[in-house]
């Protein structure tokens, strides 16, 4: 074999090397990708069982009750923009309409509740962060049971506060608070967070409770969310019953 023969070999072996090396690298990433929204979409069905305690589970991960009804449905989405700096912080999503997103549905993380989608487009949807100043919703001390609002207060994104508690309740550091069972966004019992601290409000005969969240709101990577099903049918009632 000629030196120049050789040469010319050699350099031929390393630019097939170097194609089909990064030709494995390009399909080793699809591949994973897919592995991985695979993963992410049985996480999404094992939340079912773990957030909302189904009765029975269908292939299609929904969540029904005994009368083989749907209540809810959990979708898996990645955000991509998320704000906490701000009255009224957002999180961006990358699913939409054609995903089968839209208004007014919970948005919770691996550890607790994150916000309320507010707009879809085809491809994208735009919800209301829990660190908004307009955001509120039903909240239960879950070892006495007693019920209050939960607001943020536009301080710290690692905190929200649990109002209109009554000062005769007695109120302990590390208690549970999950959402309550008038939220039409969150199944009742969904994980919020823990005591850590409470004053008595303006109002002498209320208190003001301090909550930690267990959602790392400020780190939002990859967010579930929840469709009540009966939420249309509960907007119509309302609607006609503010019309009369």
């Amino acid at each position: 074999m000629s030196y120049q023969h050789s040469l010319f070999f050699t350099g031929f072996q390393n630019f097939t090397g170097n194609v089909y090396t990064k030709s494995y690298n390009v399909k080793m990433y699809f591949h994973l990708r897919k592995v991985n929204d695979s993963l992410l979409a049985e996480n999404a069905r094992l939340k079912e069982i773990i957030y909302l305690k189904p009765k029975q589970l269908l292939p299609d991960s929904v969540v029904v009750d005994s009368n083989n009804k749907v209540i809810f449905r959990l979708i898996h989405a990645s955000v991509i923009n998320n704000t906490i700096n701000r009255q009224k912080n957002i999180i961006v999503l990358d699913k939409g309409r054609k995903h089968g997103i839209h208004p007014q549905m919970g948005l919770i993380t691996e550890k607790g509740i994150a916000g309320i989608v507010t707009h879809v487009s085809e491809n994208f949807s735009l919800a209301m962060s829990v660190l908004n100043d307009e955001f509120r919703v039903s909240a239960k001390i879950t070892e006495s049971g007693e019920l209050g609002s939960l607001s943020w207060d536009g301080k710290s994104p690692d905190y929200m506060i649990l109002k209109d508690i009554p000062n005769q309740i007695k109120v302990v550091k590390n208690h549970h608070v999950v959402v309550g069972p008038y939220s039409r966004f969150f199944p009742e019992n969904t994980v919020i967070g823990i005591i850590e601290d409470f004053k008595m409000s303006s109002n002498s005969s209320l208190i003001e409770v301090k909550i930690k969240l267990h959602s790392k709101i400020r780190n939002l990577k990859n967010v579930y969310l929840i469709e009540n099903k009966s939420s249309l049918e509960l907007d119509k009632l309302e609607k006609m019953a503010n019309e009369k």
